[in-house]
């Protein structure tokens, strides 16, 4: 598809339609937006649309147009709502459709023509447009019908279709932040109240999306009055920050970037700070991020990439994020930096956003080392800024658009230059290793480009320029060629006005960089030319205060009053006059005694009169402001357009003269080469008249040939013209067998109308089947709940079945426990006696040795006592064990269902020893017996039960398969 046939097409049926609006050029209008969608669906061909072009312009110009024209078809609007998604998918034609073409305003035209109906698919469209446009818009300057949309939008909080509320709240949350004019315009309302509840009231909904974008208004709106300190409490902002946590790994990439922007919005906020540190999941959530950088597309990175920078003004969570940023290198002391990370500083994408917040990040990183432990990680930072300086490389051709993106890029690299030179190290590193020429050609780029006698067309360049000569500045103390360099830059003029702009500037940071340079270069720097500079962009700015004032006054004097006023004073002059007596006499000191209350009542009705006629010239002033500020919302939106075409034209305008001077150049080349092939051509002109004479020698002899060779070409002619009467008589025959082939065509045509009758009969009958078939899946429905509440009544007999089986099963387990405490009881009094009897041997034992150690000597003594401490830790370690086997026995005795055969057991192993406890256990065997018997039989009677059950669940469910079987038609219905 060639972009620039199918753009200039669509712009010369635009301009057709806009002239004649008949219904052919409309059909040709819509093929071409058609041709347009296709073509801006693939982002290949977005590159033409980026390139500053008459064409491109022209383009989006008339894709606006449709959405500004009241009289548009309702047709062309959505075609061009899919074009301008398309477009939105870019970065770049994003900002552009924001900021040169304001969509929002020309989509709020449009909306406000047509009518906000909720249930419209074209308005639910062109909301989604909207909702996408307005994130991160800057808007100076609402218009008339962009604040009936907001109000649209508050009413439309109170709608019950979640996916308008959710919509409505996200483009109000978009439009709120960063714009003081709608912030303040929300707060002036009468109803503020009222809609403060509204999205209070909205917290409690379970959609947390919704949640998420009421609270970015109102974190938005309610600063500016008594409400927030109501809001936002330590409570509420915990629950905030886990809210916004939870959604930053949300799908939705819209809402995860609303949840950043909100936490920032109130990170800035010093009272909020404690609750920030105090939250329990935000060292989950950073060390998740750190862990899911590899497995996340660049726009969630850019994402996560803010969120950590609006964390860097706290030192105790900088710590934690350094930690999770600088891993330990292996078999090294030193830190390594996130590979990832150091990746994306060094990236130069056509999207710079990735390159710009990763390296804010690593100026954070490096901050927070410089003070101690930097060396910990100047290997990475090193290698960090191999990779820049290696890709600082000169843009070849650069627009307008991409101009800012890439001076944000630079202004953050030569921030990081500037703070690396602080490094002994690596100041030495980056005068080695920098290109000092592509800075000199940065700065001269934004001299030429942004600086006209004096004027600067765009103002961030200022700083870029600063920053680069501040850079060069801390290096030429150790390189003589930085300073080389420096002396060229200064001495220009349009360096001294970019230094005088920044001094006269309102901007603290450009003032103290503007002074500290003309500090530390008094000698380099031209001062007559700076003060020059200085006196003429003062004398302007006195010059355009004084011009405001004075045409303020202008017009407040050319200000007469209406001729309605002239002539009802011309008409009241005498009454004007006596009044003007009464006022001189009060005055004078004429006491109110001596007026009379006529003339009183005359001063009163004359002062209403007076009053009124104010009141009608007020409303009629106000009636042509409003009718001007209409005309001057119109007017504004053409001008920006037009002024887009005009900067386009400016552009081609300036690379025309750039090739026209090419050129010159080129021809001046060519123009030398030429004199010297004249020269030549004059020595081989005269060796040329000589071969001339030669030659008309045997011009003679061929005219002779050439006269023969006419007449054969004469009887050529003649048979030519027979071939060509021969062809006529062909052509005839054609246009008859062409007039056959319409008629047939016209047959054709009536023959499709025909059978498209006959589909529509056929949609009809189909319509009625579909009817027929929508009753049927009621009916259905219906069965299919009689037999869920039959399943119902039977789960609940079986739940009533399980029941009875669990206190049948507690009843069996108390009767376990009692076995097992008298089986344990019986132990222990075993274990008493062979205790008692092993204190007995003890004894005996103990008083042999007695006798025994009385004969011997002390030292005998001694041995024993170590022996027999070796003997007590023996058998206490014996004695430990045997208590684990005991406890593992009993253990496995606890286990054990068969209870009457370990009462057997224990009988047989301890018959000699308790032989009067054999008539006990014999008669809690009989009793054990017994009760066996009774579980044995209830749980036969319930299985049972549980089986007729079970036979019945079967019955119904064989009912309701054969239910959903009729239902759904796999088996006929029975007649």
């Amino acid at each position: 598809m060639d972009a620039n046939n199918i753009v200039s097409a669509f712009v010369a049926a635009a301009d057709q339609y806009a002239v004649n609006q008949t219904e052919s050029n409309l059909k040709l209008l819509q093929r071409h937006l058609e041709l347009l969608v296709c073509l801006t669906s693939e982002e290949v061909n977005l590159k033409f649309f980026k390139t500053p072009s008459l064409l491109s312009s022209q383009c989006i110009t008339q894709v606006i147009n449709i959405f500004l024209d009241a009289s548009t078809k309702q047709s062309l609007i959505p075609r061009a709502l899919s074009i301008l998604q398309n477009f939105l998918k870019d970065g770049i034609l994003f900002k552009n459709l924001q900021s040169t073409f304001h969509v929002h305003s020309a989509l709020s035209t449009f909306l406000q023509n047509y009518g906000v109906n909720t249930k419209d698919p074209l308005v639910l469209h062109c909301l989604q447009v909207l909702e996408i446009i307005t994130y991160n818009i800057k808007i100076d300057y609402i218009e008339n019908n962009f604040e009936n949309l907001i109000n649209v939008f508050l009413n439309m909080i109170d709608t019950e279709t979640p996916q308008l509320v959710k919509i409505s709240l996200h483009i109000l949350s978009n439009l709120c932040r960063n714009n003081s004019k709608v912030q303040s315009y929300i707060c002036c309302l009468p109803g503020l109240k009222h809609i403060v509840k509204k999205l209070v009231n909205i917290l409690n909904t379970s959609v947390p999306s919704i949640i998420l974008y009421a609270l970015s208004i109102l974190c938005s709106i309610t600063p500016y009055n008594h409400l927030g300190t109501k809001l936002w409490t330590d409570e509420h902002l915990m629950m905030t920050f886990g809210l916004i946590m939870k959604l930053l790994f949300c799908e939705d990439d819209s809402c995860a970037a609303t949840a950043v922007d909100l936490f920032t919005d109130l990170v800035t906020n010093p009272k909020h700070h404690p609750c920030i540190i105090k939250s329990s999941n935000l060292i989950k959530c950073l060390k998740k991020i750190s862990k899911s950088f590899s497995e996340v597309p660049s726009k969630r990175i850019v994402l996560y990439l803010k969120f950590f920078i609006a964390l860097t003004g706290y030192p105790d969570v900088l710590q934690k994020l350094c930690t999770f940023l600088c891993i330990s290198a292996p078999n090294n002391e030193k830190l390594q930096i996130h590979p990832l990370l150091i990746k994306w500083c060094s990236e130069t994408q056509e999207d710079t956003c990735l390159q710009q917040i990763s390296l804010q990040l690593m100026k954070s990183i490096m901050s927070f080392y410089s003070s101690k432990n930097f060396v910990l990680i100047e290997d990475s930072i090193k290698e960090i800024l191999q990779n820049i300086l290696n890709g600082m490389i000169m843009p070849a051709s650069i627009g307008d658009s991409l101009w800012e993106d890439y001076m944000e890029v630079k202004v953050v690299i030569f921030e990081i230059l500037l703070f690396s030179c602080k490094n002994a190290n690596l100041k030495t590193f980056i005068s080695n290793e920098l290109n000092i020429k592509i800075c000199e050609d940065i700065a001269n780029l934004i001299l030429d480009k942004y600086v006209f006698d004096g004027n600067i067309s765009f103002v961030p360049s200022i700083n870029l320029f600063l920053i680069i000569v501040e850079t060069i500045v801390s290096l030429s103390q150790s390189v003589t060629e930085y300073h080389e360099v420096l002396t060229r830059l200064l001495k220009s003029n349009n360096a001294m006005h970019c230094l005088s702009f920044a001094l006269a500037s309102n901007n603290s940071e450009l003032i103290s960089r503007s002074l500290s340079l003309i500090s530390q270069n008094v000698v380099t720097i031209p001062l007559n030319v700076l003060s020059e500079s200085l006196y003429m962009r003062n004398l302007s700015a006195v010059k355009n205060i004084t011009q405001f004032s004075d045409t303020g006054d202008l017009s407040l004097s050319s200000e007469g009053p209406p001729a309605a006023k002239k002539q009802h004073l011309n008409m009241n002059k005498v009454c004007e006059k006596s009044i003007d007596a009464l006022l001189s006499k009060i005055e004078n000191g004429l006491h109110i005694k001596d007026l009379k209350s006529s003339e009183i009542m005359d001063l009163y009705e004359h002062k209403i009169a007076m009053l009124t006629l104010k009141e009608q010239e007020l409303q009629s002033y106000v009636d042509a402001k409003t009718a001007a500020l209409q005309e001057a919302d119109r007017i504004l939106t053409q001008h920006k357009c037009r002024q887009a075409d005009a900067n386009a034209e400016a552009l081609k305008l300036r690379s025309m003269m750039k090739d026209y001077e090419r050129r010159c150049e080129q021809s001046a080349t060519q123009l030398n080469c030429a004199e010297q092939k004249q020269r030549k051509m004059e020595a081989d002109l005269i060796v040329a008249l000589q071969k001339i004479k030669e030659l008309e020698q045997h011009s003679n002899e061929q005219r002779d040939l050439m006269q023969t060779q006419l007449n054969r070409l004469l009887e050529q002619k003649k048979n030519i013209e027979d071939e060509k009467t021969r062809l006529s008589e062909m052509l005839i025959l054609k246009d008859q067998e062409k007039k056959v082939l319409v008629n047939q065509l016209q047959q054709n045509e009536e023959e499709f109308r025909l059978k498209n009758i006959a589909f529509e009969d056929l949609s009809e009958v189909k319509e009625e089947l579909l009817k027929t078939l929508e009753e049927s899946k009621k009916s259905a429905e219906k069965a299919k709940i009689n037999a869920e509440q039959k399943q119902q009544n039977l789960q609940k007999l079986i739940d009533s079945a399980q029941q009875t089986i669990a206190v049948l099963e507690e009843k069996n387990e108390k009767l376990n426990n009692e076995m097992a405490r008298r089986v344990e009881e019986f132990t222990r009094q075993l274990s008493d006696l062979e205790n008692q009897k092993e204190q007995l041997t003890e004894q005996l034992k103990m008083r042999d040795s007695k006798i025994e150690d009385l004969n011997e000597n002390i030292k005998n003594l001694n041995e024993i006592i170590n022996e027999k401490n070796e003997c007590l830790e023996k058998t206490e370690t014996s004695l430990a064990e045997l208590k684990v086997i005991l406890e593992q026995t009993e253990a496995q005795k606890t286990k054990l269902k068969q209870d009457k055969k370990i009462l057997e057991l224990l009988c047989k192993k301890y018959e000699g020893t308790i032989e009067d406890k054999d008539s006990q256990i014999q008669n809690l065997t009989g009793e054990l017996e017994a009760v066996k018997k009774e579980f044995n039989e209830s749980v036969n009677d319930k299985d049972n039960q549980i089986k007729n059950l079970q036979e019945e669940l079967a019955k119904h469910e064989y009912i309701t398969g054969m239910i959903h079987n009729l239902t759904s038609g796999k088996l006929p219905v029975p007649k």
